[in-house]
């Protein structure tokens, strides 16, 4: 199948259009060459001699959702691995979730959504976290109902994450002792994530497009949202209507963390810009004012610049986390 028959240029545009109206991914505009080779292995599983059977399959009423899943796995991006980029893990641990916890106290409930988890390595650095967090300030995991969603276009990434067993690639910025305390080896090559953690997140299908539409997308509100290294591959004006979507979604005073190469960094009015060491971050508008507002922006001090590289979990002691009140139990 040669790839002028096989896409003509008719048909490759038509293809092009389809998917990026299905998933957004603007990335393959340019692409042509990748989009070639991915969407030709799928057609000659279906015996599709053009790029016009290729089309006719995926509108097909029987069999053409479940055709569009699986290339909605083979064509994103599914890089990642626990704790990427340390320096939003240390202003994860140091700042954002010690406020949201402090804020939570009274509900002990906490909402946050993994946006293209991928294979559930986010969701799940997040869990540990928290669960560090909690535990460093002698609070009880088990008295807090903490909700973590993780999202993506891709099933197979979602099975992936379900099953919890990573290898060592996805592991690599984790240190030895961590890895032992977190994680049983289940082969030579595979560590599964202790069901503790695991029992924090809950995965499910969604495509990124549906928050454009009224009512599409996970349900608010979210006290943390992170959308990390997905609005790279979409267009720019279509990456701020994401932004907007998922700040309308956003509890008041709650979190966004995008990405360090997202193709926009300003989304004035709708969020606050909030700059931590290493890294930039986003938040609702406050819903309160004077006494309040003003203890609410009160830093979380750190004892140094959060370190680049591995990211090293370094407790509670130096967040602010509400301690219970009472006599210690000796």
């Amino acid at each position: 199948m040669s790839g002028s028959a096989a896409f003509p240029p008719a048909g490759f545009r038509r293809l092009v259009n389809a998917v990026t109206r299905r998933t957004g991914l603007h990335y393959y505009v340019d692409k042509a060459d990748l989009l070639e080779q991915v969407v030709g292995a799928r057609m000659r599983l279906h015996g599709c001699r053009t790029c016009h059977d290729y089309l006719a399959l995926l509108a097909d009423a029987e069999c053409g959702d479940a055709e569009w899943r699986e290339l909605e796995s083979v064509i994103t991006i599914g890089e990642t691995f626990f704790f990427r980029y340390a320096e939003q893990f240390v202003a994860l641990e140091r700042t954002i979730l010690p406020r949201l916890i402090r804020k939570a106290q009274a509900t002990r409930h906490l909402r946050i959504w993994s946006v293209g988890c991928a294979n559930g390595a986010e969701p799940y650095s997040i869990a540990i976290v928290l669960s560090r967090l909690l535990d460093e300030a002698g609070q009880k995991l088990a008295d807090w109902r903490i909700d973590i969603l993780g999202t993506d276009i891709s099933t197979r990434a979602l099975d992936q994450a379900r099953e919890a067993a990573f290898s060592a690639w996805s592991l690599r910025d984790i240190a030895p002792t961590q890895r032992a305390e977190w994680f049983t080896p289940v082969s030579t090559r595979l560590w599964r994530l202790h069901e503790d953690y695991r029992r924090m997140v809950t995965f499910r299908y969604s495509n990124i497009l549906d928050l454009l539409r009224p009512d599409g997308g996970p349900a608010g509100p979210f006290d943390l949202i992170l959308c990390r290294n997905v609005l790279i591959y979409f267009a720019q004006a279509q990456a701020v209507g994401l932004v907007h979507a998922m700040a309308g979604r956003l509890a008041p005073e709650g979190w966004l963390l995008l990405g360090h190469s997202e193709p926009v960094s300003d989304f004035r009015p709708f969020l606050e810009t909030v700059r931590l060491p290493g890294t930039l971050a986003f938040r609702a508008p406050y819903a309160a004012c004077g006494t309040a507002r003003a203890a609410a922006r009160q830093p979380v001090h750190c004892r140094r610049d959060p370190p680049r590289g591995r990211w090293r979990a370094c407790g509670a002691r130096h967040a602010d986390v509400p301690r219970p009140s009472g006599p210690a139990s000796g």
